[in-house]
């Protein structure tokens, strides 16, 4: 019986083997990245957390991935760094931006400039009620008596402005939060195992 089960689970392993499909087992392909749930990357697997490691002690890693994700290609690579930070798919997707293997972007915080406001004015507020006094502190403009005139119907030019604090300046400039609803999780990174079969 124990052959006949030994037998069956080589056969199994031949047979996934065969068809190439990606697993984090003890076999993974060289490169792949898994997900875990405890706070360590097992044995043959790196922290993605951008560290530099020996081009001599992972020449089969580096023969994948190079110095995409830095290093000095002689001496040294680094692995991926995705403290933080959400993998993209490389290419373009319909309508969005070319993205390419390695690189790296995005921010947490989003300061908006003037640029990147909608169009839109600020309008003076004025009350119904007759002027009653000649200091301006604290006050609005009055509705003047009929028959004198104060106000200009559209026909001269806007060629004066009043003080720019006539108009109450609002906002702080801080930065506006830039981030998905997230959970954090450990990615690693495998040093060893099988050498991906390219297509």
């Amino acid at each position: 019986m124990r052959a006949i089960l030994n037998a069956a689970l080589a056969a199994g392993s031949i047979a996934a083997a065969a068809t190439g499909i990606a697993r984090a087992d003890a076999d993974p392909y060289i490169g792949e990245i898994m997900m875990v749930g405890f706070d360590f990357c097992p044995q043959g697997w790196q922290a993605a957390d951008g560290s530099t490691l020996s081009i001599a002690s992972n020449t089969a890693l580096f023969s994948l991935i190079g110095t995409q994700f830095g290093g000095n290609g002689t001496t040294t690579f680094n692995v991926p760094d995705l403290r933080g930070r959400v993998p993209l798919g490389i290419g373009q997707g319909p309508g969005l931006t070319p993205r390419t293997q390695g690189e790296a972007g995005g921010t947490e915080t989003v300061t908006l400039t003037v640029n990147q406001l909608p169009a839109h004015n600020h309008v003076m507020q004025a009350t119904s009620s007759p002027p009653d006094t000649n200091l301006p502190d604290g006050a609005a403009f009055g509705t003047y008596p009929a028959g004198q005139a104060i106000y200009d119907d559209g026909g001269g030019a806007l060629d004066h402005q009043f003080r720019p604090d006539m108009l109450s300046v609002t906002g702080q400039g801080q930065p506006v939060p830039n981030m998905m609803p997230f959970q954090t999780i450990r990615y690693c990174i495998a040093l060893v195992g099988i050498f991906p079969p390219r297509p």
